[in-house]
């Protein structure tokens, strides 16, 4: 079986942007993997919060999320709440070569 890796955008500022946007791919064409998003709110500086993950039409996502094989998923979290200054993106996922990740 396969180890985990967390890839992380680190702490981004949210400027204009309305949604935390992660875009996962497996390329692979036989293995569904199992992966997990997590977006958190960093603007306290300390105690970070952990923000709902949606997918689809706003509908909350249930991790683990099984990624088939050639499959791209968009998850995003709403960040427009004033008081979101600073957020992160993190993605737990299978160590493979077939996932591809864009987080922004």
């Amino acid at each position: 079986m396969y180890s985990n890796e967390v890839f992380s955008t680190g702490v981004l500022a949210k400027n204009t942007t309305k949604y935390a946007v992660a875009n996962i791919a497996n390329i692979g064409t036989r293995e569904t993997y199992e992966i997990t998003v997590e977006v958190w709110d960093w603007s306290s500086y300390s105690n970070p919060v952990k923000l709902p993950v949606l997918i689809g039409e706003n509908e909350k996502v249930i991790f683990p999320y099984k990624l088939k094989p050639n499959h791209l998923t968009v998850m995003y979290t709403n960040i427009t709440s004033a008081s979101i200054k600073f957020y992160e993106i993190r993605v737990i996922y299978p160590r493979s070569k077939d996932i591809v990740i864009k987080c922004y």
